[in-house]
């Protein structure tokens, strides 16, 4: 009851070697395969949430560019070979039935597909979605305050965002600007490739701007207010950190203490950066 597991089933991918294979779809036998195998490495009985790690259908990771595709490929909108949402939501009513999951949710989902998951788990009788997992921080913020907000408000349906990335793949703590000590460590180097998103782009110009506000309001560290803005988000239900060792676990769990406050001032100039710097990873110079 202390602790909330929650793990995810990857659908196709061509660049990703370390999912179960290349082609592996998330059909109901391959969702329930994958939810064993959980089940089995993490030595438990049952999974609090699985998450659908991304569209099974094709879409270009919601056309942002974060993965180099920014625009659709007409050619692959009518995808043949994609599993249908009805059958992957039938694979989620077993393992609920079965006990082995106690939530479902979503990951990297469109605003249409999370909307069309809720009508059709609701018609069928099926627990709805409580989650869906999206990109979000100081400077990825328009995709879900411009189309996931409204749509998860309590009163439509209700579904819970968890943000990923609250410190955009590092770039956030301000470890990477050129006037800190050279890490060796970081995401960025160990993923020169998968994390391109906050390279050779206009983030690096932001993240200066938004130190120099952290400074100036006597935060520890950019790392304090960037994690600390995301929990403070009233349509935000929780963060997803990547802590390399147990410092940076304790460094960003003090800093979901109340202590740590945005105060009304304080936004205004966040939001005042934000009409600058719009999305600035989207951005390449």
């Amino acid at each position: 009851s202390k602790v909330v597991i929650a793990t995810k089933v990857a659908s196709r991918s061509s660049h990703l070697s370390w999912l179960r294979s290349g082609d592996c779809k998330l059909s109901k036998d391959n969702i329930l395969k994958a939810v064993d195998g959980s089940l089995s490495r993490l030595n438990t009985d049952y999974i609090d949430l699985l998450q659908l790690h991304w569209p099974d259908r094709y879409v270009p990771m919601n056309a942002n560019g974060d993965f180099h595709e920014v625009f659709h490929d007409t050619e692959n909108m009518i995808d043949e070979n994609s599993v249908p949402l009805e059958d992957q939501l039938d694979a989620l009513q077993t393992l609920l039935t079965q006990g082995k999951i106690r939530h479902w949710g979503l990951s990297n989902e469109t605003p249409w597909g999370t909307l069309r998951f809720y009508k059709l788990a609701k018609q069928a009788g099926v627990a709805a979605p409580a989650s869906v997992q999206l990109h979000y921080n100081l400077l990825c913020r328009n995709e879900v305050e411009k189309g996931f907000v409204e749509l998860c408000r309590p009163q439509n349906t209700g579904i819970a965002i968890l943000a990923y990335a609250p410190l955009a793949g590092g770039i956030l703590t301000g470890k990477y600007l050129e006037y800190m000590d050279p890490t060796t460590s970081g995401r960025l180097l160990r993923f020169p490739s998968y994390m391109s998103r906050y390279r050779g782009s206009l983030a690096a110009r932001a993240v200066k701007d938004y130190y120099n506000i952290a400074m100036s309001y006597k935060y520890p560290n950019l790392c304090a207010l960037a994690l600390r803005w995301v929990l403070t988000r009233p349509f935000i239900c929780s963060t997803v950190i990547g802590a390399n060792d147990f410092y940076q676990l304790r460094e960003n769990i003090h800093c979901s203490m109340p202590s740590l406050g945005i105060t009304d001032l304080l936004e205004r100039e966040i939001n005042q950066l934000h009409w600058k710097w719009r999305d600035p990873i989207r951005i390449c110079q």
